[in-house]
C-alpha cells in the first residue's frame, strides 16, 4: 500500500508539473509570437521612417538646388543690371543734350551739359535735390500731373516750355521732354532739357519792338 500510494503520488506531481510546464510554454510561446509581432511592427515604422527622412532629405536636396540656382540667376540679373546701368550712365554722360534722372521727385543723375544748363558749379549742387526747388510751384503742379500720366500709361509725355530755377537762383526757359524709365529697380523719370532762354529772351524783344510801332500809330492818330 506504501508503495502504491508512493507512486500515485508521485503520478499526481509529474501531472502537475507537466501541465505546469506546458502552462509555462504557452506563455513563452505567446510572448514570443508578441515579441516577433512587436519586432515587425518596429521594422515597419523604422522602414518608414527611413523612407520618410529619405523622402524629405531628397526634397530638401531638391529645394536646395532649386534656391542655389536662384541665387545665382539673381546674381547674374543684378551683374546685367549694373552693366546696363553703368552703360547707361555713360551714355548719358557723353551726351551733348542736358539730361537728367529723378526717382520720387529727387534728382539721382544729371550730366555735364545739365549741370551746365542749370548753371551749377558740379553735378553734387543738384543731385539730391528735389525737382519743385528747380520750378514755380504752378509749374510743379503741372508737371505732377504729367507724372501721374507718364506712369500710367508708361509712355513719353509731349515737350513743353516752362520756366525754371537755375542754380545760382536766375530765372530761364527750358523746353523739357521726358519718359518714364527703370533706373536701379525704381520707377523714375527722365528729363531732356534744352536750355531756350535766349530765344525766349528774343521772341519777348521781338513782341516788344513790334508792339512799339503800334503804339506809336495810335498815338499819332490820336494826335
Amino acid at each position: 500500500l506504501v508503495a502504491q500510494d508512493e507512486r500515485r503520488i508521485l503520478v499526481e506531481s509529474l501531472s502537475e508539473q507537466k501541465s505546469q510546464a506546458e502552462q509555462l510554454n504557452e506563455k513563452l510561446v505567446g510572448e514570443i509570437k508578441e515579441r516577433t509581432r512587436a519586432e515587425g511592427e518596429l521594422r515597419k515604422m523604422h522602414q518608414e521612417l527611413e523612407s520618410r527622412v529619405e523622402s524629405r532629405t531628397t526634397d530638401l536636396v531638391r529645394a536646395n538646388e532649386l534656391l542655389e540656382a536662384q541665387v545665382r540667376e539673381r546674381m547674374r540679373t543684378e551683374i546685367r543690371l549694373r552693366e546696363s546701368e553703368e552703360r547707361y550712365r555713360r551714355l548719358v554722360d557723353l551726351s551733348p543734350l542736358p539730361i537728367s534722372i529723378y526717382t520720387d521727385g529727387i534728382i539721382v543723375i544729371v550730366n555735364s551739359a545739365a549741370v551746365e544748363a542749370m548753371r551749377a558749379k558740379n553735378p553734387d549742387e543738384l543731385i539730391g535735390r528735389h525737382v519743385r526747388d528747380l520750378v514755380e510751384p504752378e509749374v510743379w503742379e503741372q508737371a505732377t500731373r504729367r507724372i501721374s500720366e507718364m506712369f500710367e500709361r508708361w509712355e513719353p509725355a509731349p515737350g513743353i516750355e516752362v520756366p525754371v530755377l537755375r542754380a545760382e537762383g536766375a530765372t530761364g526757359w527750358a523746353e523739357i521732354c521726358s519718359a518714364p524709365i527703370m533706373y536701379k529697380g525704381q520707377p523714375s523719370i527722365m528729363v531732356i532739357a534744352l536750355d531756350v532762354t535766349e530765344r525766349k529772351q528774343t521772341e519777348e524783344r521781338l513782341k516788344a519792338n513790334l508792339k512799339r510801332p503800334c503804339a506809336m500809330g495810335i498815338r499819332s492818330l490820336k494826335s
